[in-house]
């Protein structure tokens, strides 16, 4: 399966594969950041609608569209009547705040990189970039690896505020979009 990633920059593509790819199945990776779209207004359902387009022409098999809160509304909303218009599968999701708030929410996969010892007080979720860097900071892995490392091992399940940050909706999303849809074209 070929997917096109869209998200916020290089965290998100560090991250949201190895995370999806659980629900998913194992797949190529295109990856576009928002900003680099640049097209005359803007706004996130015209830039998904265009790299939709570019996705069918280019034959891939769906597309995965990630947003952050960053304390505004109606991002979300765009993605959705964007998706409306679609061809082929097309997931989105918006972590509140930022992605950073999905990674941290799982405990046992900080644990299972390193980053927690097995008494060490979990984070709180209210700074999730910045607790994120404290976690990283001293590690000597870079950036990219440790990132996909603990994205693959987030498990919605395990998370105590999935519901809150927005995993637990684009978790089902991909499910329903993507999931044994390997060869689905839909315009549902």
């Amino acid at each position: 399966m070929r997917l096109q990633y869209v998200g916020d920059g290089a965290r998100d593509h560090w991250m949201l594969p190895p995370l999806v790819e659980p629900h998913v199945g194992a797949h190529e990776v295109t990856f576009t950041a928002w900003h680099d779209i640049r097209l005359a207004g803007g706004g996130y359902r015209k830039k998904l609608l265009y790299t939709l387009i570019r996705a069918q022409r280019d034959g891939l098999d769906g597309m995965v569209a990630v947003v952050d809160e960053d304390g505004e509304r109606g991002r979300l909303a765009e993605l959705e009547q964007a998706r409306r218009d679609r061809t082929i599968p097309v997931a989105i999701g918006e972590a509140r705040p930022h992605g950073e708030a999905w990674l941290v929410d799982d405990v046992e996969a900080l644990r299972e990189v390193g980053l927690l010892g097995p008494s060490a007080p979990a984070p709180k979720g209210k700074r999730p970039k910045s607790e994120l860097a404290a976690l990283t900071d001293a590690d000597p892995r870079d950036n990219p690896t440790l990132f996909a490392a603990i994205a693959a091992r987030v498990r919605v399940e395990r998370c105590r505020r999935a519901h809150q940050s927005g995993l637990q909706a684009f978790v089902d999303d991909l499910r329903a979009e993507l999931s044994g849809s390997r060869s689905r074209r839909s315009t549902t």
